[in-house]
């Protein structure tokens, strides 16, 4: 993967992550597993592409 790419793209998935995270916060219902599944499924691509960036180099 191309490093620059890898960079942008993990850039937009934090952005997701902080915006998904507001709107958890806003939400009162207590059946959104749905969404915070997809929140740890996106911290897990950030991790890994993370790792993978710094041992890159």
């Amino acid at each position: 993967m191309n490093r620059k790419k890898a960079v942008i793209a993990n850039h937009f998935l934090c952005i997701i992550l902080n915006e998904t995270e507001s709107i958890t916060s806003h939400l009162v219902i207590k059946n959104c597993d749905y969404l915070q599944r997809w929140r740890f499924a996106i911290l897990d691509v950030i991790t890994v592409t993370n790792n993978r960036l710094n041992t890159s180099k």
